[in-house]
C-alpha cells in the first residue's frame, strides 16, 4: 500500500493506492470528500452500505460513525478540511483540483450535507426543548435516543 499525505493546519489530502486495509467503525473531525481512482470501496454509515466504484465520489461529515472495506486492490483521493473552513473558496479549489473535480460539484456536496446537519440540529433541539418541559433535568442521563431505521 502506498500512502502520500499532504497536511495543513485547516485541510488535508490524501493520496492512497493500492489499498487492501478494512476498516472498523470510527469517525474524523472533518469533513471528507473522496474520489475513487480505481477499484471499489465500500462505505457504511447509518446502517447503509454504498459500493463506490471508478469516479465515483462519496462525503462523509465531520463526526459521523462510518466503517470502510475495499474489493482488496483499490486506489483513492481524500480532500478533508475543517467544517470552519466549508465557505473558504480559495481552499474548496484546491480540493476540487486535486480530486479532479468542478469546484460547483464540491460546493453542491457540500451544501447538501449543510441541509441535512441542519435538520438534524432541528431534530435534536427540539428533542432537548421536549426533555426540557417534560423530564427533571437529572433524568437526562436515563434518556437514550436510537435514531437508527
Amino acid at each position: 500500500m502506498f500512502y502520500q499525505a499532504i497536511i495543513k493546519p485547516e485541510y488535508e489530502f490524501l493520496n492512497v493506492k493500492n489499498s487492501y486495509h478494512d476498516f472498523p467503525v470510527y469517525f474524523h473531525k472533518r469533513l471528507c470528500i473522496g474520489k475513487i481512482i480505481s477499484g471499489v470501496k465500500y462505505i457504511k454509515m447509518n446502517n447503509h452500505e454504498n459500493k463506490i466504484s471508478r469516479n465515483g465520489v462519496y462525503i462523509i461529515p465531520p463526526y459521523t460513525a462510518h466503517s470502510c472495506k475495499t474489493d482488496g486492490n483499490s486506489d483513492y483521493l481524500v480532500f478533508s478540511l475543517d467544517f470552519s473552513e466549508i465557505n473558504n473558496l480559495e481552499i474548496l479549489s484546491e480540493g476540487a483540483k486535486y480530486l479532479g473535480m468542478n469546484l460547483n460539484k464540491i460546493v453542491k456536496l457540500i451544501n447538501g450535507i449543510l441541509n441535512n446537519v441542519q435538520i438534524e440540529n432541528n431534530i435534536i433541539n427540539y428533542l432537548i426543548n421536549y426533555c426540557e418541559e417534560n423530564y427533571n433535568v437529572n433524568d437526562y442521563k436515563n434518556i437514550f435516543f436510537d435514531f437508527s431505521p
